[in-house]
């Protein structure tokens, strides 16, 4: 892994203090930065990538087209999960539940 150097602007305290807690802990501070960065980006990136967003926009749309063709709408908890199952929130599985839940006239 290449490594790559980074320089930012912080208040003058509060890197002394952060540096006085990471010598007291006995850690380098770097550690604790790369730690709170590694954290951060796991908490922050997109669960699926813009590829498979887009895939699983057009599948859900080509499925609320076709459903519709056969006189269902969908309802609010369907529309909810579509959204949910775009952005990653939920399986498959776990859509066609919803779906399935739905089945009487309405998605």
């Amino acid at each position: 892994m290449a490594a790559a150097n980074m320089t930012f602007r912080v208040d003058t305290d509060l890197r002394d203090e952060f540096f006085a807690v990471a010598q007291n802990q006995h850690v380098p501070a770097s550690q604790v930065l790369r730690e709170l960065m590694r954290g951060y980006v796991a908490k922050n990136k997109p669960v699926i990538s813009d590829a498979e967003r887009v895939a699983r926009t057009e599948a859900v749309n080509g499925a609320v087209a076709s459903t519709g063709l056969e006189g269902l709408t969908a309802g609010t908890n369907f529309r909810t999960a579509t959204q949910r199952f775009i952005s990653g929130e939920i399986t498959i599985e776990e859509l066609g539940a919803v779906a399935l839940a739905g089945r009487t006239g309405n998605l």
